[in-house]
């Protein structure tokens, strides 16, 4: 039987944490908090080792394999990202992949489509706290989750750079 984590690298993908009810929006990309620990503790326990693209790019294609390496990333770096997300990765000592939404307070792509709640993003001064722990590598996200495919390099850059 073909085993596909032993040629490859398993990548688990969130978006947000809640600690309470009223964390709850009307889309359901989140977790709670206390089911999501779960998660970090079934990695320890089964030896998984998170690690980031900058880790993997280290390692090399070649040897990504010889330890059982898995990557978390995060869409969009809201608030709770930091809140609650950020304790856990220091407390198990796991890293995560963060991809922001870039020069926005909130998600405007979430609430200008449907009336969701405005869940604010993480300010800059998390965003370099968490990337000088180590434990988190951030990347660029598009602010109106579009095809960039569609986009000539313009504006592909303005989508990316905000």
């Amino acid at each position: 039987m073909f085993n596909f984590f032993k040629k490859e690298i398993p990548i688990l993908m969130y978006h947000r944490l809640i600690d309470s009810e009223g964390g709850k929006g009307i889309h359901t990309i989140y977790f709670d908090i206390d089911e999501f620990e779960k998660h970090f503790i079934y990695l320890k326990k089964k030896n998984y080792k998170t690690i980031t693209f900058k880790d993997l790019k280290k390692i090399g294609l070649k040897d990504r394999t010889k330890e059982k390496n898995i990557i978390l990333t995060f869409d969009d770096g809201y608030k709770d990202n930091y809140e609650l997300l950020f304790p856990l990765l220091k407390k198990y000592n796991m890293k995560a992949v963060i991809y922001m939404v870039s020069h926005l307070e909130y998600n405007k792509w979430n609430t200008d489509n449907d009336g969701e709640k405005k869940f604010y993003l993480m300010s800059k001064k998390e965003i370099v706290e968490m990337k000088n722990s180590g434990l988190v590598e951030f990347g660029g996200h598009t602010m109106h989750h579009v095809d960039l495919r569609k986009y000539d390099e313009k504006g592909q850059i303005e989508e990316i750079n905000g």
